[in-house]
């Protein structure tokens, strides 16, 4: 028994890590991993194939995590051939990148993701900067990623401010009002900015904020459209008012997710901490964490929401839970900045899983191909296929 399973993990060691087996090994590995007696030392193996993941850089810790999950569910369900695990990992490769490589092996993905780039030949590389862009009171435009660290800008007793890490910062106060706004367009890094009273944004590509460069008075004010994370510094004294498409949400101090891109269909707006009031016209609505309200002509509230999922943006990576094909390409075309174009109308199924945003538009596809949808990439262009 003992040589028995020594060759099992030798063999799972160079089939999974260097795929270097003949293929008389393979079938030897297949017999063995057949014997139902050896699904412990499977369980065992499966988890090393993780360890050995952890040292991927490729991998943030959530993934990581997610990894390690599915290992675990996977390695107690009685799975002891490889053609079993492959057809398996067909099925839930929609549960993230991290999956399809731990099962399959590390390099035919690499292989598979160079014949994509192969033939996809015109790929788009992940933003890697932040092309944001604010226009002032008076009407001028400060492009943020061509300044350097340090003031940008004084606009009376304010300061604007870009840090090390790429944030922009308003310190100061004002008797009167004066508005900036910040555009993140297509194709840009999640480019975060801190209010005047310590409110952290977020705010996500093709998506802007209208806000003072200083709070007065007995409300705090912004406008948003497209997409932004907010965390509000609470003020007893001050309500903090977000207004987006006729939609307003009003909170003292809370953490709250804003959508309103205006090809989704509906306002979403989702909360983390705290509590908000959401009103549109005469419909009004009290979320509690964990809750998200859907506004189109009134306002609903869904109890069943999904958090890692709305808030995948900020935290860089793209988590779809059986979701359809248009809104996943609708968040690809926004973030690589490419057209859509659908061959034959947008195909039917839905895709769930979980893929980092740092890759190239060719890598994400590879992943999504496996839905039964094909692409190609024309210029900045993608062209859908049934």
């Amino acid at each position: 028994m003992k040589q028995s399973n020594e060759r099992l993990s030798e063999l799972f060691d160079r089939w999974y890590n260097h795929h270097q087996v003949t293929e008389q090994e393979e079938k030897e590995l297949m017999e063995l991993l057949k014997d139902a007696a050896r699904e412990e030392r499977l369980e065992g193996l499966m988890k090393e194939a993780y360890e050995s993941l952890r040292a991927e850089p490729f991998f943030t810790a959530a993934q990581r995590n997610q990894i390690a999950d599915t290992i675990l569910k996977k390695s107690t369900s009685r799975i002891f051939t490889l053609r079993r695990v492959a057809v398996a990992a067909s099925i839930i490769v929609m549960l993230g990148l991290g999956t399809y490589f731990l099962f399959f092996q590390k390099s035919k993905l690499q292989k598979d993701i160079a014949s994509t780039r192969d033939s996809l030949p015109d790929d788009i590389a992940a933003p890697k900067n932040n092309k944001a862009m604010i226009t002032l009171a008076d009407g001028r435009k400060v492009a943020l990623d061509s300044l350097v660290n340090g003031t940008l800008v004084v606009q009376g007793h304010v300061k604007v401010v870009k840090t090390a890490d790429g944030q922009i910062v308003y310190n100061g106060s004002a008797d009167a009002i004066e508005y900036n706004t910040l555009f993140n367009p297509r194709g840009s890094k999640v480019q975060p900015l801190t209010l005047s009273d310590g409110t952290r944004v977020w705010l996500n590509s093709e998506s802007s904020i209208r806000f003072p460069t200083a709070f007065a008075g007995a409300e705090r004010n912004v406008e948003i459209t497209g997409e932004a994370y907010l965390e509000v510094t609470k003020d007893a004294t001050k309500k903090f008012i977000v207004a987006a498409s006729g939609v307003t949400t009003e909170v003292l101090g809370t953490h709250f997710n804003v959508n309103t891109y205006s090809d989704e269909g509906r306002i979403k707006i989702t909360l983390l901490e705290g509590s908000v009031k959401v009103t549109k016209g005469a419909s009004v609505s009290f979320l509690q964490p964990g809750q998200q309200a859907q506004v189109r002509t009134d306002v609903k509230v869904l109890s069943q929401v999904n958090i890692p999922e709305v808030m995948a943006w900020k935290n860089g990576v793209f988590i779809m839970n059986k979701a359809d094909i248009g809104t996943i390409m609708r968040q690809v075309a926004r973030w690589y900045d490419a057209e859509i174009v659908y061959e034959n109308g947008i195909p039917e199924g839905t895709i769930t899983g979980e893929v980092p945003r740092i890759l190239h538009l060719s890598e994400v596809l590879k992943v999504y191909e496996h839905s039964g949808v094909h692409f190609k990439i024309e210029g900045k262009k993608i062209v859908v296929m049934k």
